[in-house]
């Protein structure tokens, strides 16, 4: 779909002419002053500059938005980011152009700016000013990359086109870029321009004499950083566990074009045995114990013979290895557990002197830390006595109200005592001759005089026996006091 759409609609910055893509610069390189205006919610909106719009209009078909595409979803077609002033502009070119410079200034600098400890002070700052640009759209470099040094303004509204009409209005910009593309170029016949050289060289003759000076100066330093970038990608070739290692930007590294299956390389080897027995054509890496070779064997009778085999040793080396490892680590553990113990036991033991000397009042004991008594009984107890306690045996304890009964039923009731001594009394004779204060008294001296005839004081009287001489009763159905009622 794609196709068929871009050979009626430019979509990329190859399907313009000189003379679009000059028309395109000429409005790119247009300034004017950002104002913003308030909606009727209270929104803070752009607003659209008339001059810089007016211009827009009047540039082809082909470079502005295109209605019947715009209803396009974005999964299909990219579409820049675009403010209301530049809003009218093909947002498909604007989108590819601004892709092509981040990554100009990101993925294609990668391997030359790990060798940049190498490199001469000019190409370090060469690198360094094309990584400033990518302030002007992030404020924190995506994929772990390290932050640029000095990076450009950030770009607030966030329009693609306005940030590549700062850079179209920056010189220095251009020139680095055109550096780059250039030292990028292959030397051979049969080569491919870069995409964005020809909008960068575009940029470049708008400033008329002083084109000339920016086409020499970056032809010159394309030269040399050229040779720069061929140091950098042979170095990479040759080391490349060296990136790999890295902790600030390795994983972009992985994911390079260049670095597709080639995380681990084999070196070739030209060196032959002198015993003309085994000749090895490929060397693997020192770095790895268990490794795979390949391995001719030479025979006078038989023809030439190949076969992979696992390197056997290296694999018993390396368990041998792991077994007195782990030998070494239970022993370890075995000594520090041991001296645990004997620090504990020398706690805990009786003699154990505290070795600090504090001066404790009188009176006051001395507290030992983990003086805990350690268990020496087979069975558990919850009180500890020394072993040489004399225990007594086993006896029956009555409870302390144990009531006879017996005793209590057959007995004579107080009442009937009470019954008596008032019978006594001149009650029935007659009136009483006395007060009633008299007969008060006289009332409570009885009460006095059957508690203490009677010796109903405590239970303790009607208890079958004594606390130390109490038998001890055979076991049997205890009696129940209706078993004594009916006795």
């Amino acid at each position: 779909m794609q196709k068929a759409i871009q050979q009626r609609y430019p979509l990329m910055v190859t399907d313009l002419s000189k003379s679009e893509l000059k028309m395109l610069i000429y409005v790119l390189n247009l300034q004017f002053v950002v104002r913003h205006t308030c909606d009727n919610t209270g929104r803070v909106l752009e607003r659209c500059d008339e001059p810089v719009h007016n211009e827009i209009k009047r540039l082809p078909s082909d470079l502005r938005k295109s209605l019947i595409l715009g209803i396009l979803p974005k999964s299909i077609i990219r579409t820049a980011v675009m403010c209301p002033t530049h809003q009218a502009l093909n947002p498909y070119i604007i989108g590819d152009i601004l892709c092509l410079v981040k990554k100009e200034v990101t993925v294609h600098l990668d391997i030359i700016h790990w060798y940049s400890n190498n490199l001469d002070q000019s190409h370090r700052n060469l690198v360094r000013a094309l990584q400033s640009i990518q302030g002007m759209w992030s404020l924190v470099p995506p994929d772990n990359r390290p932050p640029p040094i000095a990076p450009a303004a950030y770009q607030p509204n966030e329009c693609e086109a306005c940030i590549l009409g700062r850079v179209v209005r920056e010189p220095m910009h251009l020139q680095n870029l055109r550096v780059t593309l250039i030292s990028r170029t292959r030397t051979k016949a049969k080569h491919r321009a870069p995409k964005l050289l020809a909008f960068v060289d575009q940029a470049i003759n708008q400033y008329g004499d002083h084109a000339l000076d920016l086409w020499h100066a970056s032809g010159q330093a394309a030269f040399d950083f050229k040779l720069a970038r061929k140091a950098a990608i042979k170095a990479y070739r040759v080391r490349p566990e060296r990136i790999h290692k890295r902790e600030d930007f390795s994983d972009h590294l992985r994911r390079h074009p260049k670095n597709k299956g080639k995380s681990i390389r084999i070196a070739k080897s030209s060196k032959i045995p002198e015993n003309g027995g085994e000749s090895s054509g490929y060397s693997n890496s020192p770095h790895t114990d268990n490794t795979e070779s390949i391995v001719v064997y030479m025979d006078s009778d038989m023809n030439e013979q190949q076969a992979m085999h696992h390197d056997a040793k290296g694999r018993e080396k390396g368990k041998e290895k792991a077994r007195a490892r782990h030998g070494e680590i239970i022993g370890e553990r075995d000594t520090i557990t041991d001296e645990i113990i004997a620090t504990y036991e020398a706690y805990g033991s009786r003699d154990w002197a505290p070795r600090s000397n504090t001066n404790l009042p009188d009176g006051v004991p001395q507290v030992h830390p983990l003086s805990v008594p350690k268990a020496t009984y087979s069975t558990a107890s919850g009180s500890y006595y020394p072993e040489d306690y004399r225990t007594t045996q086993a006896t029956y304890i009555p409870p302390r109200d144990n009531v006879d009964w017996n005793k209590v039923i057959h007995q004579e009731s107080p009442l009937d005592t009470l019954t008596e001594e008032i019978e006594t009394m001149q009650l029935g004779s007659g009136t009483y001759g006395g007060t009633a204060e008299n007969l008060a008294v006289d009332y409570r001296a009885m009460l006095d005089l059957v508690g203490h005839r009677e010796g109903y004081e405590s239970d303790s009287d009607f208890s079958l026996a004594s606390w130390e001489d109490a038998p001890v009763s055979e076991v049997g159905p205890a009696d129940t006091t209706w078993s004594l009622v009916c006795q």
